[in-house]
């Protein structure tokens, strides 16, 4: 499956943890993780990235319905989100911004099965990778 790049605006970077990234893109505002980052980038400028998914453990995936507005909401001070949207193949639809999900898809609790439905999955983090 091909790449979804998007443009983002980097907000800031942690002091603490330089991977840790406040971005907006579209309506959302997300605290990312950075695993891939090439060159040195900077607050207040737009940035092509590819925003992914992490998982530590299961998928918890939760049927919602139809109608449910999509939404991106933080789960404490960390990484992890609970995140509803549309499956689209191998891509997880939240208010217009697209995550890759290609290694959630497969097995018996993978998200193929819900493909074109909306789902709430919670996430361990939520990754961005600068192209």
């Amino acid at each position: 499956m091909e790449a979804m790049i998007q443009s983002v605006f980097l907000r800031s970077v942690s002091d603490s943890i330089e991977e840790e990234m406040e971005i907006q893109v579209g309506d959302l505002a997300l605290t990312c993780f950075a695993f891939y980052c090439p060159h040195k980038v900077h607050e207040g400028i737009h940035y092509p990235v590819e925003l992914s998914v992490y998982l530590h453990d299961d998928l918890a995936i939760r049927p919602v319905n139809d109608d449910e507005p999509s939404s991106a909401v933080r789960v404490d001070d960390g990484f992890s989100y609970d995140l509803t949207g549309v499956v689209r193949g191998a891509k997880f639809e939240v208010d217009g911004v697209y995550f890759d999900i290609e290694e959630l898809l497969d097995g018996p609790d993978g998200l193929s099965a819900y493909d074109g439905s909306t789902v709430c999955i919670r996430v361990d983090r939520i990754q961005i990778a600068f192209v």
